[in-house]
C-alpha cells in the first residue's frame, strides 16, 4: 500500500518538474489519483513550478489580474483550485491567486498607501466597513447589476453587509458561522443519544457529561467569548448597538441575562471550570465535552478520530439566532485609474465565477453565501457543512458598520472575562465595556468622518 502511495507521488512529482500540466491540470490528475487537495497544493508550491512552461503557456496573451486573500489555512487550497479552474477555462484572464495570511488588513491597508493593491480582494465582512471608510475599496454598483447574483439569493444580514450610503461595495463568499461540536463517545457513555438542540437539553447534556476534572461545556475567558456572548444575546432579543449603530447598548436586560447564562455554568452549575482559558484544546483532548466554536476548525476536529465529534448548529438555548462572519469579494480603489473597461469587466466576471462555485470553497470548511450554491449536490453531498448551513437564516453579523467590530471583540473579551473570574458582577462588567465600546466607537467615527455613516 505504501509502495502505490510513493509511486503516485513519484509519478506527480516527475510531472512537476517536466512542466507537463498546468496548475489545473495537475490538481485534476492528483486527486484523481487520490492525492488529496492539501498534499498537491503544497507540490505545487515549490518555487520551481512558479516557471512551469505549461502554466506560463497558460498565461500566454492573456490580461494578468492579482487576486488577495486572508487564506493561509486549510481552507487556501480549495480557492486555489476555484481560481485554477477560471483561469484553466478562461481564454483571456488569467488571475493570480496570493494567500497574504497574518496581518492580512494592515497589509491592504500598506498597499492602499504605496498603491501595489491587487485588481480584486476577499475580505473580512466584520473589517469590510472600516476599509471602506478609510477609501480601500471603491463601488462596484455597476459590476453588480451585470452579475448573475441577486439579493434574494442571500441572507439579508450577509447581502447588506457590503452595503454603504446605498452603493454596493462587496459580494458576499461565505459564512464562517459558529458551529456546536459534540464529543459522541462521551455522550454515549453516559447515555444521551441525541444532541442537546435547546435549554434543556444542553443543560442537562452539560451536567451530565461533568465529572472530575472533565466539563460539560466550558465557557472561555478568551476568544470565543464574543462569539458565545453575542450569540445568546442574539438569541435573546437583544442588539449589540441602537438602530443607526451609534451606541453600543449590549449591557441591556438581555446582554445581563446573556452573560448571567455564562457565568452561572462556571458558578452554579459548575459544568465549567473557571477561568477556561482554552476551551477547544480541552475538546481536542476529551476534557471538554462540547463547545461553541467557529466553522474553520471543523477539519482539524474531524480528523481527530478519537472523539467521534458531531458537528452542527449551535443549540438554540434562547432562540434562533447564531454569530457569524462573512468573506466578501470587493475591487480596491487604488486601481480606479488603472481599470480599464476590460479589466472591469474581467473582475466583475471573475467574482461572479467564484461566487456561484463556492461550493468548491466550501470543501475547505465554509458555508456558500449564495442559496444556488448551497443547493448544488456537491454541497449537499458535503458533510457536516451542509448540516450546519441549517443555521443560514439566523446568522448574524458584529458589523457591518465602521468602527463596530474593532470597539466590540477585544473590549467585550476584557471585560466579560472578569464576570466569568469572578471579578466583577455581570451588571458592572457589562455597563464598563459598553462605557470603553462607545468611546472607540466615538472615536472611530471621529477619525472616519462624516463619510462613513452606512445605511
Amino acid at each position: 500500500m505504501m509502495h502505490k502511495k510513493d509511486d503516485t507521488i513519484r509519478e506527480l512529482e516527475n510531472d512537476l518538474k517536466a512542466g507537463r500540466h498546468t496548475r489545473w491540470e495537475f490538481l485534476t490528475k492528483a486527486t484523481a489519483m487520490g492525492v488529496s487537495i492539501a498534499v498537491a497544493d503544497t507540490m505545487l508550491s515549490n518555487p520551481a513550478f512558479a516557471e512551469n512552461k505549461a502554466e506560463r503557456e497558460l498565461q500566454a496573451g492573456k490580461l494578468i489580474l492579482d487576486y488577495w486573500t486572508p487564506f493561509a489555512g486549510p481552507d487556501g487550497p480549495n480557492m486555489g483550485t476555484l481560481v485554477d479552474a477560471y483561469n484553466h477555462k478562461n481564454p483571456y484572464t488569467y488571475f493570480k491567486y496570493l494567500r497574504v495570511g497574518g496581518g492580512y488588513e494592515t497589509k491592504m491597508t500598506a498597499a492602499a498607501i504605496s498603491k501595489t493593491l491587487p485588481e480584486v480582494a476577499a475580505y473580512r465582512l466584520d473589517w469590510l466597513p472600516d476599509a471602506i471608510a478609510r477609501g480601500i475599496f471603491q463601488p462596484i454598483d455597476d459590476l453588480a447589476a451585470r452579475m448573475n447574483v441577486k439579493a434574494s439569493d442571500f441572507a439579508p444580514a450577509v447581502w447588506q453587509g457590503g452595503q454603504q450610503k446605498g452603493r454596493r461595495y462587496a459580494i458576499p463568499l461565505d459564512t464562517h458561522v459558529a458551529v456546536f461540536f459534540v464529543n459522541q463517545n462521551l455522550l454515549s457513555k453516559v447515555g444521551i443519544k441525541e444532541v442537546p438542540k435547546d435549554r434543556a437539553s444542553f443543560e442537562a447534556a452539560a451536567k451530565a457529561l461533568t465529572s472530575d476534572s472533565n466539563y460539560g461545556f466550558q465557557v472561555p475567558i478568551n476568544w470565543p467569548l464574543p462569539m458565545h456572548f453575542s450569540t445568546w444575546l442574539w438569541q435573546l432579543g437583544g442588539e449589540l448597538t441602537n438602530a443607526d449603530h451609534t451606541k453600543f447598548i449590549y449591557n441591556s436586560p438581555a446582554g445581563q441575562q446573556a452573560l448571567q447564562f455564562m457565568v452561572d455554568m462556571v458558578y452554579k452549575a459548575k459544568t465549567s471550570p473557571k477561568g477556561a482559558s482554552n476551551p477547544y484544546q480541552a475538546f481536542l483532548t476529551g476534557k471538554n465535552a462540547m463547545i461553541v466554536d467557529g466553522i474553520w476548525v471543523t477539519n482539524e476536529v474531524l480528523q481527530n478520530k478519537k472523539l467521534d465529534a458531531w458537528a452542527g448548529p449551535v443549540p438554540y438555548v434562547f432562540g434562533k439566532a447564531c454569530w457569524s462572519g462573512s468573506h466578501q469579494l470587493a475591487v480596491p480603489n487604488n486601481n480606479s485609474t488603472k481599470l480599464t473597461t476590460q479589466k472591469r469587466a474581467a473582475v466583475g466576471q471573475f467574482i461572479e465565477y467564484i461566487v456561484n462555485n463556492a461550493a468548491i470553497w466550501a470543501k475547505g470548511g465554509q458555508i456558500p453565501a449564495s442559496a444556488a450554491a448551497r443547493s448544488t449536490s456537491l454541497f449537499k453531498g458535503l458533510m457536516p457543512e451542509s448540516r450546519i448551513a441549517e443555521e443560514e437564516p439566523y446568522v448574524r453579523f458584529v458589523g457591518p458598520y465602521p468602527g463596530v467590530a474593532a470597539s466590540f471583540f477585544g473590549t467585550i473579551t476584557d471585560y466579560g472575562s472578569r464576570a466569568l473570574l469572578g471579578k466583577m458582577s455581570v451588571k458592572d462588567a457589562l455597563d464598563n465595556s459598553v462605557r470603553v465600546s462607545n468611546q472607540l466607537l466615538a472615536q472611530a467615527r471621529a477619525t472616519f468622518g462624516q463619510g462613513s455613516g452606512l445605511d
